[in-house]
């Protein structure tokens, strides 16, 4: 995604968001990236997006919306 399209996205959404590339092929590769950028961050969320993916426009919405109603942490 360009840098110009994740501006517009984050600008829509409302909500601070944070991309990472992975030049490395392979989702195991790209969600260790993710996880190892958010050590640093410190997120309330987590939300993964594949590059194949078409999502919902009101997708990270709901999704923020379900976090927001259900408390409870989820710890690993």
């Amino acid at each position: 995604m360009s840098l110009q399209a994740q501006k517009l996205v984050e600008r829509a959404s409302g909500l601070p968001l944070t991309y990472v590339h992975e030049v490395r092929a392979g989702i195991p590769l790209a969600r260790n990236a993710v996880l190892h950028a958010a050590r640093n961050l410190n997120p309330d969320w987590i939300a993964f997006v594949d590059d194949d993916e078409v999502i919902d426009r009101e997708w990270l919405i709901e999704m923020a919306s379900r976090c927001l109603s259900w408390m409870d942490p989820i710890h690993s």
